[in-house]
């Protein structure tokens, strides 16, 4: 350990007398995922799917339907809109009667009204719907908005914090910004490892800089993660690592709850994944074609927190992983208290 704070300070030192000091890499901006989506209710874990119509399921027929809802408030049934369909009209009606008891609780009037997509997949081989992702129909625009966003000082990333770099912290900040007008500033909270919250001296008030210039319409919520590092650090973050390793490294796995089988997901397949725990969710996403019944597994990984020692927590903590899901059977239920 000495000698890896001789060469950091060597590497500063360095940096110093050519006139470069260390600062941080700022990633591309992000949409962060609507809230109504997260408060979209009953949760997701609740909600269950659409009911195969029992005719159509003994005849093995396949059905697809895309809906939008309209929420005009948070405690108001949403306005149904078949976007697309294919099959039978009963699976129009099963999807129809489902989503009629969904609500957003969350919404004010800021955020109304507000649409959501849906996409009901039926397949003979499950007696229920799955579902692709929902989104929120204002998200695309919101992602373009960040097109225009700048810093008043031109910079595009803060300082290194002089007392991190006298203490050889390095590491990743996440900034989780709220903007509600094109000319005042976000309202800004910036995450990051715990036991590194030396890198995020200033950069909140720093980030009080940002403007988004194109901004009309509603709030907009995103992120942006800052590397600090000292030096080139090419290993620093997730190594190569597989699927099976990452389960294994889930916290309290022994009272998480996960029944998968991937062998009706179109395994083996990719994912991708930016580690934001324990702060916010994870982004999980698929990386080529997409399937519906993923998405339990999906948002399992997305809640899923790593049980790691500090420094490596470190390391990782808003880094990207990939990692290839196999053909396996999961079945992760509580151990019974004896």
């Amino acid at each position: 350990m000495a000698g890896r704070n001789v060469s950091l300070a060597i590497a500063v030192a360095l940096l110093g007398l050519l006139g470069l000091a260390p600062g941080a890499q700022a990633q591309e901006p992000r949409i962060e995922r609507s809230p109504a989506l997260d408060c979209l209710s009953p949760p997701a874990a609740e909600r269950g799917a659409p009911e195969f119509p029992f005719e159509l399921w003994k005849l093995e027929k396949t059905g697809r339907v895309k809906v939008a809802l309209d929420f005009t408030g948070p405690a108001q049934r949403p306005a149904v809109e078949v976007l697309d369909h294919v099959g039978d009209e009963a699976f129009v009606d099963a999807v129809k009667d489902h989503v009629r008891t969904l609500r957003v609780p969350c919404l004010t009037a800021a955020d109304t009204p507000t649409r959501l997509v849906i996409d009901f997949v039926f397949q003979p081989d499950s007696r229920r719907a799955q579902y692709i992702e929902p989104v929120d129909a204002a998200d695309s625009g919101r992602a373009r908005t960040l097109e225009c966003l700048k810093h008043i000082t031109g910079d595009r990333a803060p300082d290194y914090p002089s007392e991190a770099q006298r203490r050889d912290v390095q590491g990743r900040v996440l900034l989780y910004m709220h903007f509600a007008s094109a000319d005042l500033p976000p309202t800004i909270e910036a995450y990051t490892a715990p036991g590194n919250g030396l890198l995020k001296t200033d950069i909140e008030y720093w980030a009080r800089g940002y403007r988004l210039p194109c901004h009309q319409g509603g709030p907009v919520t995103a992120t942006i993660i800052f590397e600090y590092l000292l030096m080139d650090t090419g290993g620093y973050g997730f190594k190569d690592i597989t699927f099976l390793q990452y389960l294994r490294h889930v916290k309290d796995l022994r009272e998480q709850t996960l029944v998968a089988d991937t062998t009706t997901m179109g395994c083996p397949f990719d994912v991708s994944l930016i580690y934001r725990k324990p702060h916010l969710h994870n982004i999980v996403g698929q990386l080529g074609g997409g399937h519906p019944a993923r998405r339990p597994l999906l948002d399992w990984l997305a809640q899923a927190e790593l049980q790691l020692p500090r420094q490596s927590l470190t390391s990782v903590f808003g880094d990207e992983v990939r990692f290839t899901v196999p053909c396996i059977k999961i079945n992760l239920k509580p151990k019974e208290k004896s």
